[in-house]
């Protein structure tokens, strides 16, 4: 049975990998180099934001490194830590999202500058996840693996990767240490 899932999974694979070559030399098609405000089409073409002021670029990134610097160091013991999995927000749905909300400020400067509410927070990091039967995490195995350091399959929480989905008796010896684990253990 493991070995149909994982034929499945290398036809999956090759197909979408096929489809994504495709796609891309098909968007190499267009052969006018028309760079005026209409494409021919209807269509306007918008020009690159901040295209005429490079200093711009340079200003911001000197702006955002002061903010940086000017951080002080927190110290202070943490009463609380709130995790959030974000299932389904990767890098490009995150930049979709940027996109869109930008584009629709009144200072739309075409998006891509627009930084979402979380992204403006002073520590920020970002985790690469799957699990260890799948390339699309889901939650269960998303948070095992902030939780224990350990990435386990889809819907095992807080178990080991060798255990079988639905075998309750042999995950009772493959138990992770987690960090809710943690507080019981201070002294």
């Amino acid at each position: 049975m493991k070995t149909h899932y994982l034929l499945r999974k290398s036809w999956q694979r090759a197909w979408l990998v096929s489809a994504v070559v495709s796609a891309l030399g098909l968007t190499g098609c267009n052969d006018s180099d028309n760079n005026d405000a209409s494409d021919g089409s209807g269509n306007t073409v918008v020009p690159s934001v901040g295209a005429a002021n490079a200093n711009k670029w340079y200003d911001e990134g000197e702006k955002q490194l002061v903010q940086n610097m000017a951080l002080v160091e927190n110290t202070q013991t943490a009463k609380n830590i709130v995790l959030i999995v974000g299932d389904g927000m990767g890098i490009s749905t995150l930049t979709a999202g940027r996109i869109l909300v930008g584009q629709t400020q009144a200072d739309n400067e075409g998006g891509e500058e627009y930084a979402l509410s979380f992204e403006r927070f002073p520590y920020v990091a970002l985790s690469k996840t799957y699990n260890t039967d799948s390339q699309t995490p889901d939650s269960a195995g998303t948070m095992t693996a902030m939780m224990t350091g350990v990435k386990t399959f889809r819907g095992g929480i807080n178990i080991g990767p060798s255990v079988d989905y639905g075998d309750c008796t042999a995950s009772q010896n493959d138990e992770l240490v987690s960090a809710l684990d943690l507080p019981r253990w201070r002294v």
